[in-house]
């Protein structure tokens, strides 16, 4: 099924060291400088942009603008492509 001890198929998890050594508990870390124009981040994992276009994803959260309806349109949205 390709997972690792049954439980997932990805190779870096928050919280689940119990899996190492296949499963690394170490995340890979990005460093993003903002500006003061910048008006909202968008945090989002391979499988939300696998779906959801960056255009996409920005023009729902610009229409949103409460950051939890926003995250919760992003997910719902991603869901809607199956």
């Amino acid at each position: 099924d390709n997972k690792v001890s049954g439980v997932t198929c990805c190779s870096r998890l928050l919280g689940c060291s119990y899996l190492f050594p296949w499963v690394l508990p170490k995340p890979w870390v990005h460093t993003e400088p903002l500006c003061s124009q910048d008006e909202f981040l968008i945090l989002g994992n391979k499988a939300l942009f696998q779906k959801v276009s960056y255009q996409e994803a920005v023009s729902t959260v610009l229409a949103v603008r409460d950051p939890r309806a926003a995250a919760k349109k992003l997910c719902t949205l991603a869901q809607s492509y199956g």
